[in-house]
């Protein structure tokens, strides 16, 4: 079934709205066998009627997002009703929640609200339960040669459950014929997607019962493959005997997850002590359910002053040195390590920019400490030329990569 997704709403195309609904879709659609062939974004205008026709010749499901609050830029619901022949009704199920609701939240129900209460004869409506405007299901069968039409409304936390409680059980039902297709995202660390093609992404390409896909991220790559359930398993060991140690995991799992569930499994524990970081990588750690077990404790020590105070390196050492560099970093992972009672403690010391650096560390520099016990202390100086934020995603995954590393091995 050829599939296609028309958000609409000015927000969007400005920037002011991050649209987080082909993520969402896409991945709940692929688990039922469908793909979502094509999407657009279009604004609160005629645009979605011009849109419309375009689509409707293609595609056999499709969806709208946006467009159905009780406001004047709210298009989608007429738009929708009138390039279907189906007049907008009352509909007193719809009156009533939205009354309700309003009662609850001690707000007057407004003569503007009515728009909401109406929706196209012939339509499966989807009530709201977290906000006010319904979504609705227009059969295929309703007109000749038109597809099945999905209207959701825009705020993510709306169009989520909609789609779960209300939506899926139908799509199951109009799914139940495709073709059960599956895929493997093995996340990689320590190469780039050209090494990973050479080394087996080339060679499964010329599968035709594959579809073969890369995705690059900070410091690592999403290698992706598409095919039934039976060939997956079967090229799998493949790619772990090309890749080996660089798979962090094959279902997608992110760094950090694996990092905590393999510190869980050998019972050991970790700590930090961040600087040019700020604190990210003990946020993406903390992040992980569970991780509670292993994280200990974290430190921030950004400046000079805190490095001394916390973690009781001296001055001497961080003149002698920089702040930045190898001798600072290998002092900050032991000292934490030492202080904490840990199995593991990481630090990271380095020049996030725009400014600070200078031609022997320039503006990307950082060095990376792991400390553990009863092993030698690691130290991985890189230089990553990115601007800030990224710098910081880029150090953080070089450092949990590290880690998970050492645990792979003892």
């Amino acid at each position: 079934m050829n599939v296609e997704l028309i958000n609409t709403g000015n927000e969007l195309l400005l920037g002011i709205t991050v649209n987080t609904h082909l993520a969402y879709l896409g991945k709940r659609l692929f688990s039922l066998g469908l793909r979502i062939s094509r999407q657009v974004t279009v604004p609160d205008s005629s645009a979605i009627r011009t849109t419309l026709e375009e689509a409707i010749p293609r595609c056999d499901l499709l969806f709208l997002t946006g467009g159905l609050g009780s406001t004047s830029d709210d298009l989608t619901r007429g738009i929708v009703a009138e390039f279907f022949n189906r007049p907008l009704l009352p509909n007193t199920e719809v009156h009533r929640k939205i009354e309700n609701r309003f009662t609850r939240l001690g707000i007057p129900f407004r003569k503007n609200m009515l728009c909401q209460t109406m929706v196209p004869e012939g339509a499966e409506i989807f009530l709201n339960e977290y906000g006010t405007a319904p979504g609705f299901y227009l059969p295929a069968n309703l007109q000749p040669r038109t597809p099945h039409v999905f209207v959701l409304p825009g705020p993510p936390r709306e169009l989520k459950p909609m789609f779960e409680q209300q939506c899926l059980a139908i799509l199951a039902r109009l799914a139940a014929n495709e073709k059960h297709i599956d895929q493997r995202i093995f996340s990689v660390a320590g190469i780039g997607e050209t090494l990973i093609e050479e080394k087996i992404g080339l060679e499964l390409s010329q599968d035709g019962r594959l579809e073969v896909g890369y995705c690059p991220r900070f410091n690592d790559v999403e290698f992706r493959l598409i095919g039934s359930p039976n060939v997956l398993e079967e090229v799998t060991p493949r790619v772990y005997q090309a890749l080996g140690i660089h798979i962090v995991s094959q279902n997608g799992d992110s760094l950090e997850k694996v990092v905590v569930e393999r510190l869980r499994k050998k019972k050991e524990t970790l700590t930090t002590a961040e600087s040019c970081t700020g604190g990210l990588l003990a946020h993406r750690i903390t992040n992980i359910p569970g991780s509670s077990e292993v994280f200990s404790d974290g430190l921030i020590t950004y400046s000079n002053q805190a490095k001394s105070k916390w973690l009781g390196i001296s001055n001497t050492l961080i003149q002698s040195h920089g702040a930045v560099s190898e001798e600072i970093a290998r002092e900050m992972a032991e000292k934490a390590l030492s202080l904490s009672g840990t199995t593991h403690a990481l630090s990271l010391t380095g020049i996030a920019g725009p400014a600070g650096g200078s031609p022997t560390k320039p503006v990307g520099t950082v060095f990376i400490g792991l400390a553990s016990q009863q092993l030698p202390t690691e130290i991985s100086g890189k230089l990553f030329l990115a601007e800030r934020e990224s710098f910081k995603q880029l150090a953080t995954q070089t450092a949990l990569d590290l880690l998970r590393r050492r645990l792979l091995s003892t």
